[in-house]
């Protein structure tokens, strides 16, 4: 049985930018931010506005997470680190879900305790709305850095999904102060408090499964193996595809390796030549190593 390996690389063009700029400049207005709203939402008593600083303080924190994740995941490969420190940019997100579910999570404590009556709250509308307003213009401006950079990186696109979050849970807060200003329901706060933390738990959770399934290897969601099963052996001289294995290394990096049994020996290049333009350009690989076997034909 014969043996012939194939590498293909391929670079994400995104890789050249550099977000260094960007993260230094949204870290910078989120933890200004932090500090702004942490002191009104004390001085003003609003709950809502103490909820979306502790959220932002977690991505403040996964911001610098994420800084360095991106960084370290550039480094070049290695005789020990043979794929460079691409896998550091798994681990971000990680660290920044579990950051942010637990800010979360104090935070509904606190609401839960002043909807029962066990805690006092006071709020002074105007100023929380004006906040809320400075929150939305940070967020949104920080969100908007990372737009073009995140779809392929699911450490970018955490950054980017929470800065867009914090936004619109900035509206929340908006819309909260409003409505307390005009009807006098201070326990509106709470309530928002509470939507608050629905609202990210749920996108927060969603980036914590992704982000634990790629640690694992899992194959990405968005790849169907049985789909590229099919497509390789309709390549013609193709009998059998096995060991087809597809995972990623670091959030952005896509590898494929599989063995592909033939019965033509004289025709293995040009097979293998159609198999690496296929997993390269049908499903995006940005790493393919396709091993040749020969079989007897009967």
């Amino acid at each position: 049985m014969g043996h012939d390996h194939h590498h293909h690389h391929h670079h994400d063009p995104s890789e050249s930018g550099n977000l260094s700029g960007v993260f230094a400049w949204s870290i910078g207005l989120n933890l200004l931010l932090v500090l702004v709203q942490a002191w009104a939402g004390w001085r003003y008593g609003s709950l809502a506005l103490l909820s979306d600083a502790g959220h932002n303080a977690g991505d403040v924190a996964g911001l610098l997470l994420a800084w360095v994740a991106w960084s370290v995941s550039h480094w070049k490969p290695s005789a020990r680190f043979t794929y460079g420190m691409k896998g550091a940019s798994t681990y971000a997100p990680i660290f920044q879900s579990v950051l942010i579910l637990f800010a979360m999570g104090m935070i509904a404590w606190e609401a839960v305790h002043r909807l029962s009556g066990a805690s006092a709250a006071h709020l002074e509308s105007g100023m929380t709305m004006a906040f809320a307003a400075l929150g939305i213009l940070i967020n949104g401006g920080s969100a908007w850095l990372f737009l073009k950079n995140q779809g392929n990186d699911l450490n970018l696109k955490g950054a980017y999904l929470h800065l867009m979050a914090d936004a619109l849970v900035s509206v929340g807060v908006l819309v909260s102060a409003g409505v307390i200003a005009w009807t006098g329901w201070v326990w509106v706060d709470a309530v928002v408090s509470l939507g608050v933390c629905v609202w990210v738990l749920k996108s927060t959770w969603g980036l914590l499964s992704s982000s634990v399934r790629l640690a694992l290897q899992a194959a990405p969601d968005e790849i169907d193996l049985a789909e590229i099963e099919k497509a390789l052996l309709e390549i013609d001289g193709v009998s059998e595809v096995h060991d087809l294995h597809v995972w990623n290394v670091g959030s952005a990096h896509t590898v494929l390796s599989c063995h592909l049994a033939i019965s033509d020996r004289g025709s293995w290049e040009e097979i293998l030549s159609h198999a690496t333009h296929l997993v390269r350009e049908d499903f995006g690989m940005d790493h393919s190593t396709i091993q040749i076997e020969s079989v007897q034909s009967d």
